[in-house]
This record gives structure tokens, sequence and C-alpha cells, in this order.
């Protein structure tokens, strides 16, 4: 899995910039960590797009991604319907990866993070460094 985030890291870093350029006064807003992949994925969705296609990598890393995050009940129909538009299946994308992502950190449930936290977040877990309870506290 370490490959699948490592090839996520783009859109994920992409996805956080926008968030942050979009509304840069907002830029201390916070958000709980159950909602940051959501968020996400309505920030991911609306990203210009320069490559539309979708490769066939990223469609296996996203199934990787459901299978990781516990979705036992997805189907062929509805990744059909995913990819009929690039910005769905990039916002979908977006979501399982920072959910996968997240799950495996060690975040405090009930804190509400920044952005800029939430950047800060991200970008140990892809140079691999786990965030642990004590960590945290220097976020």
């Amino acid at each position: 899995m370490k490959d699948v985030i490592k090839r996520s890291r783009e859109v994920i870093e992409k996805t956080l910039n926008h968030m942050g350029n979009t509304h840069p006064e907002g830029e201390n807003d916070v958000i709980k960590v159950q909602h940051i992949p959501e968020i996400m994925m309505g920030y991911a969705r609306i990203i210009e797009n320069e490559t539309p296609d979708i490769t066939s990598r990223e469609i296996c890393d996203y199934i990787d991604l459901l299978y990781e995050n516990g979705i036992g009940d997805y189907n062929l129909y509805m990744l059909q319907n995913e990819l009929k538009e690039p910005e769905t299946f990039r916002g979908a994308y977006v979501f399982e990866a920072a959910t996968y992502i997240l799950k495996n950190q060690e975040l405090d449930n009930n804190k509400e993070y920044t952005v800029k936290e939430i950047k800060n977040i991200f970008e140990r877990a892809f140079e691999g460094k786990e965030i642990t309870k004590e960590a945290e506290l220097d976020i």
C-alpha cells in the first residue's frame, strides 16, 4: 500500500493546496478528523484537471483503497458510474486515499485541525512518519 499512497500524493497535495488557496482567510478554519476526507473529496472534484484521462493504475489503486478501507459492497456498476466523469472519480479516489492515510495515523478524533495542520499530517504520512498521540501535540 505504500506505493499506492506515494502515487496518490500528487492529487492529495493538489487538493490540499486548493483548499488553502480557495479560501486563504479560511486557512485557520478547523475541521474534525472524520470530516476531512469528505471535504477533500468536494475540493478534488472542482480542481481544474489538466489530464482528464484516468489510468488503469489509478483504477487499480482505487480498488485497493476500497478494499483496505473495508468497503465490501462495491461493484463494477458503481465504478462505471464514477468513471463517467473524471471529476467524480478523482473526488472518490481522494476520499478513499485520505481515509486510508488518516486511519493509519494516531489522531485524536475529537480534535479539530486547520488546513495547515492537515497539510502537515499528510506530509508526514507521505514521508513515512506515523503521527502518534505525542507527536500530534507538535502539529
